[in-house]
């Protein structure tokens, strides 16, 4: 599949971990279905399920099922984690519950095509195992769950990582010059090309900028480049 493995990995993980706090008897099942150009993951169990009104806010912080108090312990924090990586990811969640029954969540992901490896011909000189690795990064975004899933991939990757939710926490006091800023493009009162402007008026005009942004317009393409 084409996404992270160590982040994908540890979705799973989360997902697994909670079927288990939640099913006092039965059984879970974790197993994956390819649907054309895409896969779905699905961690089924026999728990104690999710009541309707509560299915929008299961991935809230600290947010933990009244029916399960007894069966699980922790503060709830393993769907949160969940939610903030899939949306690093740009991965769909979906959930289906039947109160007193079980729950089935399901991640939707695509698929990649596997090309045959190439004759050795040579051994490779081994590489590290991350080029990134003490790379300080700059990443600003107003969504506090996106910049709290960048953190947790890029650190993975060995990286220094600081966030801003707006150029209003750009130029904190001490703040070290960024090898690379990850800007999104929409933010609070301006938009991440304001927020490369200002950094690089600080820090010099060859500071490594990426805007992210999913707005494909001719107006923001000209604006970019």
């Amino acid at each position: 599949v084409m996404t992270d493995r160590n982040l994908l990995r540890r979705l799973i993980q989360n997902l697994v971990s909670n079927a288990i706090k939640y099913t006092r008897k039965g059984r879970i099942l974790v197993g994956v279905r390819r649907r054309g150009e895409l896969a779905e993951i699905q961690v089924i169990d026999t728990g104690i399920g999710i009541a309707g009104d509560k299915l929008n806010t299961v991935f809230h912080e600290f947010t933990r099922l009244d029916e399960g108090v007894r069966e699980a312990e922790g503060l709830g924090l393993g769907l949160s984690i969940v939610d903030r990586i899939a949306r690093v990811l740009r991965l769909e969640i979906r959930i289906f519950s039947n109160p007193g029954k079980g729950t089935r969540f399901s991640v939707i992901l695509p698929v990649a095509e596997v090309a045959a490896p190439p004759r050795e011909i040579g051994k490779a000189p081994a590489r590290s195992a991350s080029t990134l690795a003490g790379l300080n990064v700059l990443c600003i975004d107003n969504d506090a769950r996106i910049l709290d899933g960048m953190r947790l991939l890029l650190e993975g990757w060995g990286c220094h990582v600081e966030t801003a939710s707006g150029s209003g926490e750009l130029m904190r006091p001490g703040a070290v010059r960024p090898d690379v800023v990850l800007a999104d493009y929409h933010l609070d009162g301006g938009t991440g090309l304001d927020a490369i402007a200002r950094l690089r008026a600080a820090y010099g005009q060859d500071l490594p900028c990426v805007l992210v942004t999913a707005d494909r317009s001719s107006e923001v393409r000209a604006a970019a480049s």
